[in-house]
């Protein structure tokens, strides 16, 4: 009896750690999906829009290449210093200053737009970009709280976790831009609930998440960690091959995620509302392909054909949505969303097989590492792209995927 008193509040502090992580991660993943829908009316609406003054295709293009460059580099650099803060000062405090920030980031946006500040705005998405690692962090704790019987469950979750986050995220992005919310308030509420959900969420860190991590190590922090990281990827023979294959697939996914709302805008007209609801089925794909189609996949085929097959399918998507054709749509999404899902678990996988047991925290770093490096680098090069039509970085973005699956298909068969 004495053992069951001792033991349940244990359980019940653990219960409500282990539910504010997740619901971190959530509101994290909701945060990200809620924001990429209005960066590209942003700058087009005329009426709520930012710019004070009409600009050319030209300007707004290289304007927004700039905005998500900033956002992509701070979070490159952001993540790993942050993640090695919480090494040294525990996941909670970390956490908690990244929640704290990150929503002062997104009340940076929403006075930009009140005050139509381009610089406001840019101030806003590095602090958010760099701060924008509690989702990270959160899946670092639980983690820390998993033995190897529950792992597999708790990453399941995380990852249900993230599929909602970008289910939820567009749909009040919808609710919130709807004509009658853009006549009171315009673009800045989104940033308003955003600056809301990042506060609410260290609420409930503070209130509900007891500290399970001992800070342990005693190495100097470097701000430029993710460089040196990313480069080891290309300083070591063994996995230099599958590092540049999923380098290109990563930039290409970069490409046509970050520059495909600027495409619905200028070829379809679509609204910002229009953008969230096609976003949204994406994360309801996303899901699908995660929880449900990839443990199917991995009972049948080798990690290595599941690559080749996932790549096929964001070719064809990649391909279909440049039929001009706005009410199919819905269904040109289908391959793209299905495969970019399962090539980045499927990549995981590959990347885990590639190295030692005791090798796995070094691994993981690169694949982070790369994925980092690959928006940072989508950015720059989808603003240049788009400079000459903005069929050309969804384009570019489907060559990348298959020269990716013919490097993959040359790394599978040298294995």
């Amino acid at each position: 009896m004495q053992t069951q008193i001792i033991l349940l509040p244990t359980k019940a502090k653990k219960f409500f750690s282990l539910f504010t992580l997740f619901l971190i991660i959530l509101l994290d993943a909701t945060n990200i999906a809620l924001i990429v829908p209005l960066l590209a009316p942003l700058l087009s609406d005329h009426v709520h829009g930012i710019l004070v003054q009409a600009l050319s295709v030209t300007h707004k293009s290289l304007l927004y290449g700039a905005i998500l460059t900033v956002s992509n580099i701070a979070l490159f650099l952001g993540a790993p210093w942050l993640g090695d803060l919480s090494d040294h000062l525990g996941r909670k405090k970390v956490l908690l200053i990244c929640l704290v920030f990150a929503g002062i980031g997104f009340c940076f946006s929403a006075v930009s737009v009140i005050y139509k500040s381009v610089m406001l705005l840019i101030i806003g998405r590095v602090m958010s970009g760099f701060f924008t690692s509690s989702q990270a962090l959160a899946q670092a704790s639980v983690v820390d709280m998993s033995n190897e019987k529950n792992k597999s469950l708790y990453l399941t979750f995380i990852t249900l976790a993230v599929c909602s986050g970008f289910i939820v995220g567009p749909f009040f992005s919808d609710l919130l831009t709807n004509s009658f919310l853009m006549s009171k308030f315009g673009f800045a509420l989104p940033f308003w609930f955003a600056t809301l959900l990042s506060f609410l969420s260290a609420i409930l860190l503070l209130l509900l998440y007891k500290e399970t991590y001992q800070p342990k190590e005693t190495q100097k922090l470097h701000l430029t960690k993710s460089i040196k990281v990313f480069t080891d990827a290309f300083l070591h023979p063994e996995i230099r091959m599958l590092s540049l294959t999923f380098l290109l697939a990563e930039i290409a996914w970069g490409l046509f995620f970050q520059f495909f709302p600027v495409y619905l805008l200028d070829k379809f007209h679509f609204t910002e509302i229009k953008i969230s609801e096609l976003i949204t089925s994406m994360g309801i794909l996303f899901a699908v392909a995660l929880l449900l189609m990839m443990p199917i996949v991995l009972r049948y085929l080798k990690i290595g054909k599941i690559v080749f097959y996932s790549l096929l399918l964001t070719v064809m998507g990649s391909f279909l949505v440049l039929i001009p054709d706005p009410d199919y749509l819905y269904f040109y999404i289908i391959p793209l969303s299905l495969g970019g899902a399962i090539f980045y678990v499927a990549f995981m996988n590959l990347f885990s097989n590639a190295v030692r047991k005791d090798k796995q925290g070094w691994i993981m770093g690169i694949f982070v590492a790369i994925i980092g490096a690959a928006w940072v680098l989508s950015s720059i090069l989808g603003s240049i792209l788009n400079l000459f039509n903005v069929y050309v970085p969804i384009i570019f973005s489907a060559s990348l995927f298959v020269i990716s699956n013919v490097m993959c298909m040359k790394y599978y068969h040298q294995k």
